[in-house]
């Protein structure tokens, strides 16, 4: 195993990682970006996201390697230099990005203003996410950790403070996802807490977010939001507590269909099965906005489609302080997800302060609570196409 300790401040473009490499940053060092794109790294990994962004550029860097590792000793950082860069410009680089590895290991590392995702890991296995400070909203798209078609994949004790989705599971070519823990971690983000989309070409299976506390989200705590042919089974969110954030849960699959690499596509729709939801606490469910009907959209929201029903759900041992409607004259329509962006306050208002289930077969809801501040003019629990309800306890 070759050890490389970076032992003084530097400042330069794409470090090109190599296999069995252990890299240390010693105690106070700073390791920063470069401003000039044409110091990083772009090769044939480089794709666009949903929003138009040039991906792939990264501070570190690694390909078809493994058995590499990244340590921080107290006092170290990596910083983008993100505030630097132009908003939203296309071709802002990451702060880690690892393609096709094996055997991964970040440790104790603190990750500051990334001009675009932070950590970006496609078609990695066996990666294991310890003790990470992320903090980066000096840009647009400050992702926390973007896990794009990986396996046997943890993430454990890490802080992330950003200004898009902190940790995102998603599929940018058609390659399966599976084994994904995220275990023990503190989140405040602009966007969601955990979210699973919305680039979702390959399958994804067996995702645990446990014994996680989102400080505040204002993109939704939980997010399930595969559009692209992705199918979505088993999904686990346990001993979660959400302090504050503009809708608690929201699961939904759509037909939008794109494709990020010209010869990774598929020709199914995506589907969602086999979800639970166990003690989930959110303390206070608010709005950016302070417009009555915005409040209303941030229910406890499953929507299948017509043509793939979501299957297997079951919320249990969960409690929701939720804000009330009060306009009576409110339209209750709420659209049907298809090719849009998948976003809960896209589809209009939902009928109901607590549960809103559309095109699902198979749903449990057992010893839940809904706490709203006033009364509300909807029902609690709104069903629309719903096979198969099992309720054992409503408090």
């Amino acid at each position: 195993m070759k050890i490389i300790e970076i032992n003084k401040s530097i400042e330069r473009g794409t470090f090109n990682l190599q296999s069995n490499t252990t890299v240390l940053l010693k105690n106070g060092v700073t390791v920063s970006a470069s401003l000039n794109v044409d110091d990083f790294i772009a090769d044939e990994s480089i794709f666009k996201d949903t929003c138009g962004n040039e991906l792939g550029r990264s501070l570190f860097y690694a390909k078809d390697c493994e058995n590499i590792t990244l340590l921080g000793e107290p006092n170290s950082i990596i910083d983008g230099k993100g505030y630097s860069w132009e908003r939203g410009a296309s071709k802002r680089p990451s702060l880690l990005r690892f393609v096709n590895c094996k055997y991964v290991t970040l440790k104790n590392l603190s990750l500051r203003n990334s001009p675009c995702w932070c950590v970006h890991l496609q078609n990695c296995e066996h990666v294991n996410i310890e003790g990470l400070s992320i903090i980066s909203d000096s840009n647009s798209n400050n992702d926390g950790i973007d896990i794009d078609g990986c396996s046997f994949v943890t993430v454990d004790g890490c802080y992330i403070e950003n200004g898009d989705d902190a940790v995102v599971i998603k599929s940018t070519k058609n390659v399966l996802s599976k084994d994904v823990t995220i275990r023990n971690c503190k989140l405040k983000t602009l966007g969601a807490g955990l979210k699973i989309g919305t680039e979702t070409v390959g399958d994804i299976f067996n995702v645990k977010f446990i014994d996680n506390v989102i400080i505040k989200a204002n993109g939704c705590a939980i997010k399930i939001v595969p559009t692209d042919g992705s199918n979505v089974d088993g999904v686990c969110v346990k001993n979660v507590v959400a302090k504050e954030v503009t809708g608690p849960i929201f699961v939904a699959n759509g037909t939008r269909m794109r494709k990020y690499y010209t010869d990774q596509i598929k020709n199914t729709f995506s589907s969602i099965s086999n979800i639970i939801i166990d003690n989930f606490v959110a303390e206070k469910v608010y709005n950016r906005s302070e417009e009555v009907v915005d409040k209303a959209k941030g229910v406890v929201f499953f929507s299948g489609t017509k043509q793939n029903r979501i299957q297997n759900v079951t919320v249990k041992n969960c409690i929701f302080n939720m804000p009330s409607l009060l306009s009576p004259d409110t339209d209750f329509t709420v659209e049907e997800m298809s090719g849009q962006y998948p976003e809960y306050y896209c589809l209009g208002t939902a009928p109901a302060y607590g549960f809103y289930v559309r095109h699902t077969d198979n749903f449990t809801e057992e010893n839940n609570a809904f706490n709203i501040d006033k009364k509300d003019v909807r029902k609690k629990i709104v069903l629309e196409d719903v096979n198969t309800l099992r309720r054992v306890l409503i408090k």
